[in-house]
């Protein structure tokens, strides 16, 4: 790569580093075109296109990119992005079956796999997964996910009021 194409990649970087840090997704999804206008296989500004897409809402296009042969290569480890996207277009299966296809089930993965078990309706399955979560893990989202574990547990309850 030239050393002006180089410089240019950095700026651009730097542009995509700051509008990301102010949250203004719209100015950041058009640097990450001009860093891959640059350098078509930049992985990080592929993923943080989506993510943008995400940030704004737009999860057809984010799955659009996501599922382009083309992007085969980039999207290849984005199975949270991917099955995230699913699962905001009300495509839950498909969200699961993206979310069981990735080689490991992050923390991330295990607590998007719960709130898809959710909307199917598989509270059981629902239940053990949160159940997995509370226990083991510590962070900022501790009392959003005791919050949805009490949700599984009062469908549990109006479903199958025994086996709980």
């Amino acid at each position: 790569m030239s050393a002006s194409k180089e410089n240019n990649l950095v700026q651009a970087y730097i542009e995509l580093n700051k509008f990301c840090q102010s949250g203004d997704y719209e100015k950041a999804l058009k640097a990450t075109g001009k860093i891959l206008q640059i350098a078509p296989n930049e992985q990080k500004a592929f993923h943080c296109k989506v993510v943008c897409f995400i940030q704004l809402h737009n999860f057809k296009e984010a799955l659009a990119i996501l599922c382009n042969p083309k992007n085969a290569a980039h999207a290849a480890d984005l199975h949270f992005e991917k099955a995230y996207a699913q699962y905001r277009l009300n495509c839950p299966k498909d969200a699961l079956q993206t979310v069981d296809n990735a080689p490991e089930l992050t923390s991330a993965l295990k607590e998007l796999r719960a709130q898809i078990l959710y909307r199917l309706e598989q509270y059981q399955d629902c239940y053990n997964l949160y159940r997995d979560l509370v226990k083991n893990t510590t962070d900022e989202y501790e009392d959003e996910r005791k919050a949805n574990m009490a949700a599984v547990v009062a469908n549990l309850a109006a479903v199958n009021p025994v086996c709980i």
